[in-house]
């Protein structure tokens, strides 16, 4: 088979992953997240550049989003409940601290995509939009920062500026 050109940037394929659809190479990313089929299940995740999402099986952007609100894909395990870690155990939750909202990670798989593309991300538009306001501080500035660090996922914001020291406080102080 004869693989035509990928579908999003080649060198995103570093520690990502791939699939084949028509000959063409999709490149994505993996990720962690909770199902809930029955009983609970810790597994992976594809987010691919072409929109699909491998959830033990693939789906459109708009299906995922779906599959989260329905509670089928989830951030978050109630107690008590026993965790199926594939082919390395089974886990009972007791007092588990989850810090990713459902809408959350809606917004992070759309940055995903959008980052396989060398789209910009809510990330790259909110460090755009605090440059912009530090070049010039204008009110209408300030109100697109604000809405530019509030479309970031909630448990991204801290990485805004890249400075875990620091973290997002250079922006938050001025929104």
């Amino acid at each position: 088979m004869k693989v035509k050109k990928p579908v999003g940037t080649i060198d995103k394929l570093a520690g990502g992953i791939y699939r084949v659809n028509n000959d063409r190479l999709i490149l994505g990313r993996s990720r962690c997240i909770y199902i809930h089929n029955g009983g609970y299940y810790l597994t992976q995740i594809g987010i691919y550049a072409d929109g699909v999402i491998d959830c033990w099986g693939l789906v459109s952007f708009e299906e995922f989003e779906e599959k989260v609100r329905k509670g089928w894909i989830l951030c978050r395990l109630p107690d008590g409940v026993d965790v199926d870690v594939h082919l390395l155990g089974t886990l009972k939750v007791k007092d588990a601290y989850n810090y990713v909202l459902p809408e959350e990670l809606i917004k992070e798989v759309k940055d995903t995509i959008a980052d396989l593309n060398d789209e910009p991300t809510s990330l790259s538009r909110c460090r755009t939009a605090y440059q912009d306001y530090l070049n010039n501080p204008l009110p209408k500035l300030k109100e697109v920062l604000r809405n530019a660090y509030r479309s970031i996922p909630v448990h991204m914001r801290i990485f805004v500026l890249g400075d875990m020291e620091r973290q997002d406080y250079p922006i938050t102080s001025i929104i």
